[in-house]
């Protein structure tokens, strides 16, 4: 499988990344693993690959940390009232 870009107008191909990862010129963060184009990856195995986190939902782990923290702020209130209940 090859991949090209218009250079002056002609087509020339585009270097692989560690012989497999093909990075967009004109798309800023867009890049891909050339096999991932037939083993077709998972939604959460795409965001938790760092050669997809640049594009995949960029903030999608921040916002998990996120959700995370405010449900234990949520579980340590709902203990303290329960405590003070005791």
């Amino acid at each position: 499988m090859e991949f090209y870009r218009l250079h002056n107008g002609f087509y020339i191909p585009i270097e692989h990344i560690d012989g497999n990862i093909i990075q967009s010129n004109v798309l800023p963060g867009f890049q891909f693993i050339i096999s991932d184009l037939h083993r077709r990856p998972s939604f959460e195995t795409m965001v938790d690959d760092p050669v997809y986190q640049g594009f995949i939902l960029p903030n999608y782990h921040y916002q998990q940390e996120k959700i995370a923290r405010q449900q234990a702020q949520q579980l340590s209130k709902a203990e303290a009232k329960r405590a003070e209940k005791n």
